[in-house]
């Protein structure tokens, strides 16, 4: 599976998992990632607007489940996209 970097947040996404970047910008496979359900919404906020779409994107793709509070965080005003419907 490809893994999607994401600048703003120093992270990277694998499927509906999120993992860190060593300092060289490569991910880092020998740390643990984390779901998608388990994103503080501090790291949510932290996105770019590129790499929110791009996270919203596989929210929906992998069909995830969020608290309401993740989703009024990633998606703001415009509401849950449909799975089909593309963010980049």
């Amino acid at each position: 599976m490809d893994q999607i970097i994401l600048n703003s947040v120093g992270s990277y996404m694998e499927g509906s998992y999120v993992g860190a970047l060593m300092e060289n910008g490569l991910p880092d496979l020998m740390e643990d990632s984390v779901h998608f359900e388990d994103l503080d919404i501090e790291w949510i906020e932290s996105l770019s607007d590129e790499d929110r779409k791009a996270v919203a994107y596989q929210v929906g793709y992998f069909e995830v489940e969020l608290s309401q509070e993740q989703l009024d965080c990633l998606y703001g005003e415009h509401g849950k996209p449909k799975k089909t419907e593309r963010y980049f």
